[in-house]
């Protein structure tokens, strides 16, 4: 349910933008996260997606794809863009991006305009939450693993 609603929070935005956002889902799968603490995840991995797709500037079709799967006793999703991938001054220490203050997002005259913070919420909730994250290094885009606990059915 919780895919059904991000899918259609987003719609309007990627549509508009181009973006294709595909999710491969579990049914009846259950984590223990506050739906608050998901929108936080998800909106801001979504954001910078659609940020690095403007900054790659190019006519490749632009894809998005969250995969969930069951293991053992955790919830694994897999975040997937073709977006231009982590900024260069990311690319010898990648999980810099998990600090706080930390941006690649400039306006037009070179001044950081972002906060720094989206990631580092990201890597909070999950920490907080008992779960996993993992930078996937590939040649295209940006990859990471989000493991969760599973909950419990109510």
């Amino acid at each position: 349910d919780y895919f059904d609603s991000l899918k259609q929070n987003w719609s309007n935005l990627l549509k508009e933008r181009r973006i294709n956002l595909s999710i491969q889902s579990v049914d009846d799968a259950v984590v223990r996260l506050f739906p608050i603490d998901l929108d936080t995840v998800f909106n801001n991995l979504i954001i910078n997606s659609v940020e690095s797709f403007a900054r790659k500037k190019d006519r490749d079709e632009r894809k998005i794809n969250i995969s969930c799967k069951l293991k053992s006793t955790k919830y694994v999703i897999t975040y997937v863009d073709n977006g231009a991938g982590l900024d260069d001054s990311f690319k010898a220490d990648p999980d810099q991006i998990f600090l706080p203050q930390k941006t690649t997002k400039r306006d037009n005259t070179g001044r950081a305009i972002g906060t720094g913070m989206g990631m580092y919420l990201v890597k909070s909730i999950i920490d907080e939450n008992k779960g996993e994250l993992n930078l996937v290094k590939n040649q295209n885009g940006f990859t990471i693993t989000l493991e969760l606990p599973q909950g419990k059915k109510s």
